[in-house]
């Protein structure tokens, strides 16, 4: 009996389970990445089809050009840079023959200057300035283009300059910049040291007994006193060595007097504002020539309302 060959085993089914939701984001991230590159060659290409090489090319072609040929130089590495891998990129750049930094560089500056209404910059500025003004706001070079200023200086006067005069002005602008917004932080540090003080001075005497209160304001009244007298003294001092000087201009005589006059205006004024609380503790404390004026000023009031027209 011969031997027959067995039949060859029916092949199973093999279950494979298919992360549906794993899928559905691969397929999401796939679409949104093709979605942003049409989006780059629609912006950045000439209509072709995206190709390495081609953009390997050209890029070496506009390097060699004008500024706006620098732009166009620009688009190109876009393309290169959002369409090849990291490390193919860097082929690309070795290939052109540009560091990572320029290339970098060049597509801020391709980003910036290719839009509308930076036309004019581009337009009357060469590559290498184009570059210098990289790293400027966007609001303050759209307000350059239009006609204005940027760091003190107009767009004629900026193709008037030599590269080197771009630099060195843009450079003290910002260090100018710098040093006023040292000088309005220190502003804010101060005012908030000063809060923070009188807070401080706050809290100590809402501590303090009514005894405790007496004696830190009483001290605190006889220093300042003692302060306003003391600056008071030099004024007279000086008022005195004027005075005494045979050759003194009558000019400086007159503001001599004008300053008497000032301080004692200055302390009537203080008196007045106080006029009822003192009177309170005893009008005998207040020198006879107060008491005059307060009575011509009291006098001189009462006229002014007799002669006030009647309606």
């Amino acid at each position: 009996m011969s031997r027959g060959r067995k039949p060859n085993p029916k092949p199973q089914p093999i279950d494979v389970e298919v992360n549906h939701e794993a899928v559905a984001e691969d397929t999401a991230a796939l679409d949104k990445m093709a979605k942003r590159l049409n989006e780059i060659d629609a912006h950045y290409s000439d209509g072709t089809p995206y190709d390495r090489e081609t953009a390997i090319q050209k890029t070496i072609f506009y390097l060699n050009q004008s500024a706006e040929a620098m732009l166009s130089a620009g688009k190109q590495l876009i393309l290169l840079k959002e369409h090849e891998p990291h490390g193919d990129f860097l082929y690309a750049l070795e290939r052109i023959g540009l560091a990572p930094r320029a290339a970098q560089k060049m597509m801020q500056a391709t980003v910036k200057f290719s839009k509308p209404s930076n036309a004019p910059l581009a337009a009357h500025l060469g590559r290498t300035k184009l570059l210098e003004l990289v790293a400027e706001d966007d609001e303050e070079l759209e307000q350059l283009a239009k006609g204005g200023t940027l760091a003190g200086h107009t767009l004629d006067e900026f193709e008037r300059m030599t590269k080197a005069e771009l630099r060195a002005a843009l450079r003290k602008d910002r260090e100018e910049r710098k040093q006023i917004a040292a000088a309005n932080e220190k502003l804010l540090l101060d005012k908030d040291k000063k809060i923070n003080e009188l807070d401080a001075k706050l809290a100590r005497r809402d501590a303090l007994n009514p005894d405790e209160l007496t004696e830190d304001q009483s001290q605190a009244l006889e220093r300042e006193g003692t302060k306003a007298r003391a600056a008071w003294l030099g004024v007279e001092v000086v008022i005195r060595e004027i005075m005494e000087r045979e050759d003194a201009p009558e000019h400086l005589k007159e503001a001599c007097s004008h300053e008497i006059i000032r301080g004692v205006q200055w302390l009537y004024e203080i008196a007045l504002r106080h006029w009822l609380n003192m009177q309170a503790i005893g009008e005998e404390i207040f020198p006879e020539w107060l008491r005059e004026a307060r009575e011509a000023d009291i006098a001189r009031e009462g006229r002014e309302q007799e002669n006030e027209p009647q309606h």
